[in-house]
């Protein structure tokens, strides 16, 4: 039998001459007539990394540098398991309604839609008397809140992430109670008991007892767990507060590693060796909607962490990372809020690709207040689709390998190792939170991006850009105050409860079950308080929200929204690009258009037969020059109390203004600015 002939390989690149970089620059500038790709192409972040729109192998960052990786071990790649690449990452749904058979309710819907684990908020004032009741967490004083929260949820098969705040070993004191109460096994519990006092600082601004106390119960309270329950980390670092606050994302990880660091040192402190204590840390990033950018966040914070269990002598297993990530509350918007479901699917997509080992996802309704079931089950249905139908877990660190990913994951973690190492030589995050030094860093961030939002050079869909008057609002759960406030008085007789003296985890745990209160349990750690300001959350759309809130109560105290009469000149191919510019940039302050095709002779009639508030001029820029000021002169003796015109005024700024134009939008433009004046002119809002 004759042999096969080899088929002949035949070089894909063959017969092609290679191109560099400077040829492709070339050609990129000839279809940019000229102008520079760093000018037009390249792209600043918060960061301070230029994007840039080619990246080559050559170019690229290696994998040999300082925050790189750990003992050989490829911590930017996560070393995912086995179990997330067959059965997806854990869906961890965040619970926050105070009411804890409401709460029970929307727990058991989540767990039967597909949710793998429950992140549980309790509300702030939880381990302090509770005087003052909050909607921000489950309102729970005593383990039988707890049991009634969890009432039919199977602790030894359900991962529970507790967010206590400042009353982490209250909160895991009474839930291991509540374990022991229905006879499971401590070895079989999973998920966090969610101390992380200088997150509680910082988000709050006050803890209710010094910092070394509270340092002092983490140390316990890991010693405790690593001992009895091994599936629990005690110590839960959550960057939300600072990300929420305007922390650029090097920021957010170099907080998160400087968090992490001291409360390793409080660990080792109480007597665990450094592999015990990694064991116990785990961490949550939040993340935004760009995708490439928030992949390599969640690479990067794998590298430092890497770097850092390294330094301290962790073993190679012990530097593996807890990693989850939640999709961030400063990018939920408060308006057209449907436009949040793609948002959090970036976020959500990012977070799989980046290797999260549990996600949360806020509810799209998150900036207005407390979920409905249907907005639960959206936000649960983004994870399920993404893990099920789009098999995003299968492939570990899918991003891998791109230039460009790599390249940003590794400017990500050295632009954060050296925060963190400012933040280390001033003394440690505690420090940084008491001293200021981390409000004005994220304050200084924040005000650049506020700069940025107001110039639409951030947009918003649905907010500052594209915005709808005419939207349905959102609906949202509404607790009821008067039960809340039985709980907590309820919970006043478990003030009385004898508790032991000290950090005695196990007197703790029996306290709890003989109905102590969380405010009792809490002793040990009280004292002297610790005040500072609290970081300020923001949100990216709340500006231009607030004109929007002031146009709802305008609507419903006169039954009409503000309105803004477009005074059209010319034909359409004049005014259509410049009327449809001006009502999507009023609307996005909440002023509503009425657009007017008549001539100049007619403009006043026009505008007093309509009832408006205040007029705008478009047309192109050659009827500008030979009819804008007899526009402007006719509507404003009409009565206009505010002429606008749109476009650059350019050199004819003050001849429009000497005949009546009082302000000028045009993109690029200080919008939010603008319309905030516009609204104090007409009275839409107090000046």
């Amino acid at each position: 039998m004759e042999k096969a002939t080899e088929p002949k390989i035949i070089p894909l690149a063959e017969g092609f001459d290679e191109a560099g970089r400077e040829d492709w620059t070339a050609l990129a500038e000839t279809v940019l007539k000229g102008r520079p790709i760093d000018k037009v192409l390249n792209t600043p972040t918060y960061e301070g990394v230029t994007l840039t729109p080619l990246y080559r192998r050559d170019e690229s960052a290696g994998h040999d540098g300082p925050v790189n990786s750990a003992g050989g071990m490829d911590f930017t790649r996560g070393p995912a398991s086995l179990k997330r690449n067959n059965d997806g990452w854990d869906i961890r749904q965040l619970h926050v309604h105070p009411d804890p058979e409401t709460l029970n309710r929307d727990i058991k819907a989540d767990l039967a839609g597909g949710a793998t684990s429950v992140a549980l908020k309790l509300e702030a004032g939880a381990g302090c008397g509770g005087a003052v009741i909050g909607t921000d967490g489950l309102v729970a004083r005593r383990v039988d809140d707890l049991d009634k929260a969890l009432a039919g949820v199977d602790l030894g098969r359900t991962a529970i992430a507790l967010q206590p705040g400042e009353a982490s070993v209250a909160a895991a004191a009474a839930f291991i109670a509540l374990a022991r109460r229905r006879g499971v096994d401590a070895a079989k519990i999973k998920g966090t008991f969610g101390a992380d006092p200088l997150g509680a600082l910082a988000e709050t601004g006050e803890l209710a007892g010094p910092l070394d106390r509270q340092m002092a119960a983490l140390g316990a309270l890991a010693t405790w767990s690593a001992a009895q329950t091994p599936g629990v980390r005690a110590v839960w670092v959550d960057t939300g507060t600072y990300h929420a606050a305007g922390a650029t994302e090097t920021q957010d990880l170099a907080f998160a590693i400087a968090t992490a660091v001291a409360y390793l040192r409080a660990m080792t402190a109480a007597g665990m060796s450094v592999d015990a204590a990694c064991q116990q840390i785990g961490f949550t990033l939040s993340i935004g909607t760009d995708v490439f950018q928030a992949i390599a966040k969640l690479r990067a914070v794998r590298r430092l962490w890497g770097r850092v269990a390294e330094a301290s002598g962790a073993s190679a297993v012990s530097r593996i990372m807890a990693l989850g990530a939640a999709t961030a509350a400063r990018a939920m918007s408060g308006r057209d809020t449907w436009v949040n479901v793609l948002r959090a699917t970036c976020s959500c997509f990012a977070a799989g690709v980046g290797g999260a080992d549990s996600i949360t996802v806020r509810a799209h309704t998150d900036a207005l207040g407390l979920p409905e079931p249907l907005a639960r089950r959206v936000a649960r249905n983004i994870q399920t689709i993404l893990v099920q139908e789009s098999s995003l877990a299968r492939v570990t660190d899918p991003a891998g390998g791109a230039y460009y990913v790599e390249q940003l994951s590794d400017e990500y973690a050295r632009r954060a190792w050296a925060i963190f190492q400012e933040i280390e030589a001033g003394g440690g995050m505690a420090e940084a939170l008491l001293s200021g030094r981390v409000a004005t860093l994220v304050g200084t961030a924040w005000s650049e991006r506020e700069r940025n939002l107001a110039h639409r050079r951030d947009a918003l869909t649905g907010v500052s850009s594209f915005p709808d008057l005419d939207e349905e609002p959102s609906g949202v759960a509404s607790p009821d105050l008067a039960a809340l406030r039985d709980i907590s008085e309820r919970g006043r007789a478990g003030d009385r409860v004898v508790v032991p003296d000290g950090l005695d985890i196990e007197g703790l745990i029996r306290a709890a079950s003989n109905g102590a209160s969380f405010t009792a349990l809490s002793k040990a750690t009280h004292g002297p308080a610790v005040e500072i300001p609290a970081l300020v959350q923001h949100r990216l759309g709340e500006a231009f929200e607030a004109l929007r809130d002031a146009s709802d109560t305008s609507l419903a105290k006169t039954g009409r929204r503000p309105m803004v009469f477009i005074a059209a000149l010319g034909t359409p191919a004049d005014y259509t690009a410049r009327a449809a510019f001006s009502k999507s940039y009023l609307a996005a302050g909440g002023i509503v258009a009425l657009e007017a095709d008549v001539d100049s002779d007619s403009i006043g009639d026009a505008y007093r037969q309509s009832s408006a508030d205040l007029a705008v001029i478009c047309s192109s820029d050659t009827l500008y020059r030979t009819g804008a000021e007899a526009c402007a002169r006719a509507l404003k003796a009409a009565g206009a109390p505010v002429v606008v015109l749109a476009g650059r005024p350019g050199e004819r700024e003050a001849v429009w203004r000497e005949a009546g134009v009082d302000r000028f939008i045009y993109a690029g433009d200080d919008m939010l600015a603008t319309l905030q004046q516009l609204a104090g002119e007409i009275g839409m809002i107090e000046r």
